[in-house]
Parts: structure tokens; sequence; C-alpha cells
């Protein structure tokens, strides 16, 4: 597991998050058994997600932030008062 409160979410039974040797999906380790499960794959590596990851309450939906494009401007402004 990555070392990223963003990349794990805890749920009733589970932790859903997202491995460290594979950061392109999703896993779910149960605490009942001890197994670890593949959930899905996404297209975007999750190293990169500031948002988080979240589950809703009856586990059939995965909740994560996705950046397509992150730009930034420098702007000199001459005499600003």
């Amino acid at each position: 597991m990555l070392n990223d409160a963003n990349l794990w979410t805890l749920v009733p039974g589970g932790i859903y998050f997202v491995p460290a040797d594979a950061p392109h999906s999703i896993d779910y380790f149960d605490l009942s058994t001890g197994q670890v499960r593949w959930v899905t794959d996404v297209n975007r590596d999750f190293r990169s997600v500031n948002g988080g990851l979240s589950v809703s309450p009856d586990q059939r939906w995965i909740l994560y932030t996705q950046v397509d494009e992150s730009n930034s401007d420098i702007m000199l402004v001459d005499h600003f008062r």
C-alpha cells in the first residue's frame, strides 16, 4: 500500500486502497479473511491524486479525483498600487 492517506479508505469490513506496485488499480483488503482482491483498473496513475478515494456506503460506487490538466502562469504587473 502506498504511504499516503489519499490512496486508501476504510469501510466496514475492509480497506479499499491503491497498491504501490500497481498505481493504476484499486484493490480491497478484507479484514476478516486477510485476503486482498483486485477491484478495478483506471486510466490514471493514482500517485498524482490529491482529492482522495471514497466509497459509497453500500460499496457499489468508488469516487476519486482525476486531474486531466494542470496549468499555472506567472504574471508581471507594472506600476501596481
